[in-house]
């Protein structure tokens, strides 16, 4: 099988765009058995706009030197703005259940971790928990589940 490219990334600063960019870039050089040191010129194809100027100008030149994930990191870093993640942390902070269904507020904060970074699977889990109505809180109590002790998917 041929592996699909990715979507054209912009430059846009919108997190899930960015993610998904980043993983199907990532799975496409890697699938398609393309050289370390040619990764980063292969996924500079399905740039645009800002994010393609800012390749041409400050990564073209010297394109074999840098590593995937070096690249994704000083693209995101061009692409947000420098108060993005304390912005996310914030967001995060303030992110409660409210009238949400538990998959949709679960699904708003995935996209708060990845933005920030948060990837430990207990620190997820514990947000999830703190930030979910009172009613179900207690009826995972009732299940015999702790905040501290319980995964993300129990919960």
């Amino acid at each position: 099988l041929k592996p699909d490219p990715p979507e054209k990334y912009s430059g846009h600063a919108n997190v899930r765009e960015f993610v998904t960019f980043m993983e199907d870039a990532s799975d496409y050089v890697r699938e398609g058995g393309v050289e370390r040191k040619y990764r980063v010129r292969k996924v500079s194809r399905y740039l645009t706009g800002g994010a393609k100027e800012w390749y041409i100008s400050r990564v073209q030149d010297r394109v074999k030197e840098w590593s995937l994930r070096q690249f994704f990191t000083a693209l995101y870093n061009h692409c947000f703005p420098v108060t993005f993640r304390s912005e996310q942390r914030e967001k995060l902070s303030r992110a409660y259940q409210g009238n949400q269904s538990v998959r949709q507020h679960a699904m708003r904060l995935e996209e708060l971790f990845n933005s920030i970074g948060i990837s430990e699977p207990k620190d997820r889990a514990l947000k999830l928990w703190e930030s979910l109505n009172t009613d179900i809180q207690q009826g995972l109590w009732n299940k015999d589940l702790a905040p501290e002790t319980a995964s993300y998917d129990e919960i």
